[in-house]
């Protein structure tokens, strides 16, 4: 996505589809300044990711930013803040072909991208990891029996991480899949993308490891006191 030169480029598109269709696709917006309307295309500068649904169609745009804003690395391609559609938040299924019996479930596009290439496996996304129900319908859709999560590292030590992988894996369970954890030291990497593409190969842990994290991620620490008496005071027990 180019810094410079989107109204020549949303143009050429709308040239080529029409206005209606334009209209309708997140990212596209009329502006308008000193009387003058023309296409144009919305979000921040930088690489852009496309989102695909189970059947490889493209349902939005992300875009890693060449320069982070307030928002975060990544952000999807919109026109709500233009009056016009927003593509919502999307589970993502990269490209691929053939079937298999085990899907790895993943946060971040990009990260999914490159899992499925180092890997061979196919790795789902979810635009973030609170967002693990997103994936619930396309599992469904691709009825495999098997499910691998790859959350980030950083579940040690991220409360909100721990808990949405424990949720994620006693929901997947309930749904009758098979589940395992991969697991892999921090050192390796933060993501699945970068332990893999490092060479190393994550460990599988069974969910039990999951639900402990999702009770830590739950734990709050306790700063309070106890009303305390005299050890002479205690009755004796009979």
């Amino acid at each position: 996505m180019p810094l410079q030169g989107r109204a020549a480029l949303a143009k050429r598109i709308a040239d080529w589809w029409g206005a209606d269709a334009c209209s309708r696709v997140p990212g596209f917006f009329v502006a308008e300044r000193d009387g003058r309307r023309w296409w144009s295309l919305a979000g921040a500068a930088g690489l852009v990711i496309p989102v695909h649904t189970i059947d490889g169609h493209i349902a939005s745009l992300k875009v890693r930013a060449d320069v982070p804003g307030d928002g975060g690395k990544y952000s999807a391609v919109s026109s709500s803040k233009h009056g016009g559609p927003s593509p919502g938040a999307p589970a993502h299924v990269p490209l691929r072909s053939g079937q298999s019996n085990t899907v790895r479930l993943t946060e971040g596009e990009l990260k999914a991208d490159v899992a499925t290439a180092l890997s061979g496996l196919l790795t789902i996304s979810i635009p973030g990891v609170a967002m693990w129900r997103k994936a619930l319908p396309v599992l469904q859709d691709i009825q495999a029996p098997r499910v691998l999560l790859a959350f980030d590292a950083d579940w040690r030590t991220n409360p909100h991480v721990a808990q949405a992988l424990g949720q994620a894996a006693v929901a997947l369970v309930k749904a009758g899949y098979s589940v395992q954890i991969e697991d892999w030291e921090a050192t390796q990497g933060k993501g699945i993308d970068d332990v893999l593409a490092a060479g190393y190969t994550p460990t599988l842990q069974s969910v039990a490891l999951a639900f402990g994290a999702s009770l830590r991620g739950r734990s709050r620490a306790w700063t309070g006191s106890l009303a305390t008496i005299p050890a002479e005071e205690v009755p004796a027990w009979h």
